[in-house]
Parts: C-alpha cells; structure tokens; sequence
C-alpha cells in the first residue's frame, strides 16, 4: 500500500483480518496504520510500516476488550486518548515504545484486566509523552487490579505524572481497594515525572 494522500490503511473495531502478513505500507503521506484499539494485535513483525509522512501506529478508541499482544514493529504506537484495560489482558513485547497525548491516562482497573509489559535489557519498553516535558501525559494506574500477572518489566515509564489536575499525581500510580492490588516491578526505570515517580 503506496502513494496514499492519507493514511495507509485504517482499520475499525470490527474489520477482520484472517491473513495479515509480510504487508509493505510505505511512501503514504500520513501514518501507515490508522487502526481501533481492538484491531492492534492484528498486526504483524513481518510487515514494514516506515518511509510514510509520519511512521506510528495511529490507535484510536480506549477500551481493550479483548487480550492482544502489542509487537515491535520497528515503529512506535500513538495513543490520544486515555486507555484501558478493564477485562482484558495487554502484553506489551520488547522493544515497543507508546507516545501518549497530553492527559492520557493507562490504566488498569479490575481483577480481570491485566498489563504485562516485557521489555529486556536491551530492548526496554518505553511509555512517553508527545513533548519530552515532565507532565506531558498523565501516567500509569493500577486501580485495584489484583491480578498476579502483572508486570512491568525493563520497562520505562517517562514525562508524566501531570499535576495540573491532581496535585498528588504520580507517573506510575498502584492503588489499592478491598481487592488490593499487585503488580510486579523489574527494572523499572521512572523518570523525568512532575509528580511523583512512584505512589501507591
């Protein structure tokens, strides 16, 4: 897919793909993917997504409603809108990076909804704001998400926590109800918050 004067190929919540592989969307004058948050997993490490007028993964809607695993597909993910992972279980692959708009906020809110992020040494996973300015995004919640799985690992969580709104904001933020809640922590790396690195 060439030559587009838009985006290379856009996707909603319901389209279907049973075959997506080794797909070159290239030269469009947008993003190369213009896709709903339900249809990300979809895409595959095999395809090329880069040489476009601005290579990301443009994600629209907010809600995961089913589990999918995020790969690195040599270009990052593109999130305006806040995201969650309310009954459904995100796994983010190493290597990914997710650039968050100004007050996004990720957050995962129940027993069923989970985020396993699994970076590595040398392919850390990176959630970061549009501007490289401490508050640009919000951060991340775990709002009573007592779920053994999970995970932040190599994972860095950078220029959030936003206190324009919430004098007590904090780039990752574990908040515990009569659930609890639980998430494990290797390797993380918080920085450049205008609130606090870590709150729970």
């Amino acid at each position: 897919i060439r030559e587009s004067a838009g985006h290379g190929l856009w996707l909603t919540g319901s389209a279907e793909l049973p075959s997506f592989a080794a797909n070159v969307i290239t030269k469009n004058a947008l993003t190369p993917v213009n896709l709903d948050v339900q249809t990300v997993g979809r895409l595959d490490t095999a395809s090329t997504y880069t040489g476009n007028g601005k290579d990301e993964i443009f994600v629209r809607g907010s809600e995961l409603a089913t589990s999918a695993t995020w790969e690195n597909l040599g270009v990052p993910y593109h999130l305006k809108t806040d995201f969650e992972a309310a009954t459904a279980t995100w796994t983010i692959k190493a290597g990914v990076k997710l650039v968050l708009g100004p007050e996004v906020t990720v957050s995962i809110s129940s027993n069923t909804g989970a985020l396993v992020s699994e970076g590595t040494a040398d392919k850390p996973v990176i959630f970061t704001g549009e501007t490289q300015t401490r508050g640009a995004w919000e951060g991340i919640v775990f709002d009573g998400s007592n779920n053994a799985i999970n995970l932040l690992r190599y994972t860095t969580i950078e220029y959030a926590g936003n206190t324009s709104s919430d004098a007590k904001a904090a780039a990752l933020n574990v908040k515990a109800d009569s659930r609890g809640v639980q998430v494990k922590l290797d390797h993380l790396t918080v920085r450049q918050s205008q609130g606090y690195g870590l709150r729970a």
